[in-house]
C-alpha cells in the first residue's frame, strides 16, 4: 500500500473520530477535530507531491466538515427542517460545485444524462420500500401533520430532492469517481465508510449499518446504470417516504 492510500485512509479515520466526537462526546470538541481534518488536508494539498486523483479526492473530502460547521455555527437550529435543510445543504453544495468545476470530470461522466431514465418509476418504488425499512429503524417524528399540496411540494423539494441529489452528487459523483482510480477494488468500500460516517448523527448502530449497506447498493446501482439521476431519485424517494409519508400514515411493523 503506497503513501497516498495510507494518507487517505488516515483522513477517513480522522473523519470518523471527528463525527464520533461531534455526535457522542461534545459538539465543540467535534468541530475542533473537524478543523484539524481540514488543516491536515490543506497542508497535504500544499506541501505533498501526490497524484491529481488524490488531490481531487482530498478536495472533495475537505467539503464534508462544512455541513457540520454550517449546521452548528449558523443561527438555524431553531428553524423548522423545511427551512434548515435547504440552508445547510445548498451552502454545502456550493463548494461541491466548485470542486466539480475544476476537476477532470464532466456532467456526462458523473451520470447526469437522459439514458436510463426509464428506470425512474422503479427508483421511486425501491425508495419507498427502503424508506419503509428505515422508518421502522428510526421512527422519526412527523415533520407535517397532514397531506396538503404545500406540505407535499415543500417536502419533495426540500427533504427529498435537495438532500438526495446533493449527497449523491458528493458521494457517488465525486468521491466514488475520484477514489476508483486510487483504491481500485476497494473504492466502493472507502466511499461508503465515509458515507456512513457522515450519518453517525443518528447515534443508532442499526441505522449506521443500514446506511452503509444502502450506500453499497447505491454505488452498485450507479455503476450499473451510470446515471446519477436514478441513484439520486432512489435516495430522494427514501427521504420523502421516511420523513413525510410514513410518519403521517403511521404504517409500521414495530413503531
Amino acid at each position: 500500500m503506497n503513501d497516498e492510500k495510507i494518507g487517505l485512509i488516515l483522513i477517513a479515520l480522522l473523519l470518523l473520530v471527528s463525527e464520533i466526537s461531534y455526535t457522542m462526546i461534545d459538539i465543540s470538541f467535534g468541530l475542533y477535530c473537524y478543523g484539524v481534518v481540514v488543516a491536515g488536508i490543506i497542508i497535504s494539498l500544499i506541501f505533498t507531491d501526490q497524484s491529481r486523483n488524490t488531490n481531487q479526492l482530498l478536495q472533495a473530502i475537505m467539503i464534508l466538515p462544512v455541513i457540520r460547521f454550517v449546521g452548528s455555527c449558523m443561527p438555524i437550529r431553531e428553524l423548522s427542517p423545511f427551512l434548515r435543510v435547504p440552508i445547510v445543504y445548498l451552502t454545502f453544495f456550493i463548494p461541491v460545485l466548485i470542486v466539480f468545476y475544476y476537476s477532470d470530470l464532466d456532467s456526462f461522466q458523473i451520470g447526469i444524462k437522459k439514458k436510463g431514465l426509464y428506470l425512474f418509476p422503479v427508483a421511486i418504488i425501491l425508495g419507498a420500500i427502503l424508506g419503509f425499512i428505515e422508518y421502522n429503524i428510526l421512527a422519526p417524528e412527523r415533520m407535517v401533520n397532514e397531506f396538503t399540496f404545500e406540505n407535499i411540494f415543500i417536502g419533495i423539494v426540500n427533504i427529498a430532492i435537495i438532500t438526495g441529489f446533493v449527497e449523491e452528487f458528493m458521494f457517488r459523483g465525486l468521491i466514488q469517481n475520484f477514489s476508483k482510480n486510487i483504491f481500485k477494488k476497494g473504492y466502493i468500500l472507502y466511499t461508503n465508510i465515509i458515507f456512513a460516517t457522515m450519518h453517525l448523527v443518528w447515534s443508532s448502530y442499526i441505522e449506521i449499518a443500514f446506511v452503509f449497506l444502502i450506500g453499497i447498493l447505491f454505488s452498485f446501482i450507479y455503476l450499473k446504470t451510470k446515471n446519477l439521476i436514478i441513484v439520486s431519485t432512489i435516495h430522494a424517494s427514501i427521504n420523502f417516504f421516511l420523513y413525510i409519508i410514513y410518519p403521517i400514515l403511521g404504517v409500521s411493523l414495530f413503531v
